[in-house]
């Protein structure tokens, strides 16, 4: 995930839920992932700062355990959401990760550096908690 973020992600292959089959754990499908494209862009609202996170991949279903035809229009659109979901929930928890230990290896503040027009008003903001 860290790798996606800074933008030096070129792929990998992961295991996904099938979600098809819900109820049936033991059928997953494997995925690999390609880098399309990154936008990372920050904002600021008084003391808060929201930095938003898009990141776009190309998927090619490599091994499917169950007999899911993802050809289908319906059950590839499932299968995207669920992708998109899987990867979500692994950003969202480095990230929480990273905010509790007071850390960047996103670089994300360097987005909201350029919020400021001074150094001292950035140093000032003090990003990360730390002063």
């Amino acid at each position: 995930t860290l790798l996606m973020v800074l933008g030096r992600f070129v792929r990998i292959q992961i295991s996904v839920p099938d979600p098809v089959l819900p109820d049936h754990p033991e059928y997953t499908m494997g995925v690999e992932l390609r880098k399309s494209r990154l936008n990372v862009r920050a904002r600021r609202q008084g003391d808060q700062v929201e930095i938003d996170l898009n990141i776009t991949l190309q998927s090619d279903y490599v091994s499917p355990k169950s007999q899911t035809d993802y050809s289908d229009p319906r059950n590839r659109r499932l299968a995207e959401n669920a992708i998109s979901d899987h990867m979500k929930r692994a950003l969202d928890r480095a990230i929480l990760r990273s905010q509790e230990m007071k850390a960047d290896p996103f670089n994300f503040g360097m987005e909201v550096r350029s919020l400021f027009r001074t150094w001292p008003e950035y140093q000032q903001f003090a990003w990360l908690g730390l002063r």
